[in-house]
């Protein structure tokens, strides 16, 4: 089971990553402003939220794979649904859990066709982006960042949003689901 702990440590360094426990498989370490997530794959939830919790601050633990099959749909979406996942988006990348947000973001796009499903993965780069520079490859950030920009803009979907991202990579980035909107197209 893939779990993701939200761990408070604001001295949090990718490089001197602290200690996990040594059965957790797959671990990816992403810092944000306040401490980092500990992505892992594992085999007993309650014995590793207890372990976690002994070595580390704990905030909450959440589930990506709950989140990608409780968003999962295979209908095309109407603007209610749409404007829930951007909802639900915004709300995940306000607090830097950008993994997730990319997540939400590509049910959109798989269900989004022409110059839609470029402006969906344009928001799923921009979110990429950010997970990059969390896991420390600023480099990679920036030009996944740039590409991102490239397709919101060559979509010609929503212009506002253009109006909103800064023309060059900044982290944290967040603006509001309104703002994230597709133009009626």
């Amino acid at each position: 089971m893939r779990i993701i702990f939200h761990i408070h440590e604001p001295d949090f360094s990718i490089e001197s990553h602290g200690a996990v426990p040594g059965y957790f498989k797959k671990t990816i370490f992403r810092k944000n402003t306040h401490g980092f997530e500990l992505d892992a794959h594992i085999i007993e939830v309650g014995r590793s939220i207890v372990e976690v919790s002994s070595l580390h601050e704990l905030l909450f633990v959440s589930f990506p794979d709950s989140i990608e099959k409780s968003c999962g749909f295979k209908e095309p979406l109407n603007e209610y649904k749409i404007t829930e996942f951007l909802k639900f988006s915004e709300s995940l990348m306000l607090q830097e859990r950008f993994w997730e947000s990319h997540v939400i973001l590509e049910n959109l796009w798989k269900l989004s066709e022409g110059n839609r499903k470029s402006y969906f993965q344009g928001l799923i780069l921009l979110s990429a982006s950010m997970v990059q520079y969390q896991m420390g490859r600023e480099t990679k950030a920036y030009s996944i960042y740039q590409r991102s920009y490239e397709l919101i803009q060559q979509s010609k979907i929503n212009s506002k949003l253009l109006d909103h991202l800064p023309h060059r990579f900044s982290y944290p980035i967040s603006f509001n689901f309104e703002s994230m909107f597709p133009d009626q197209k």
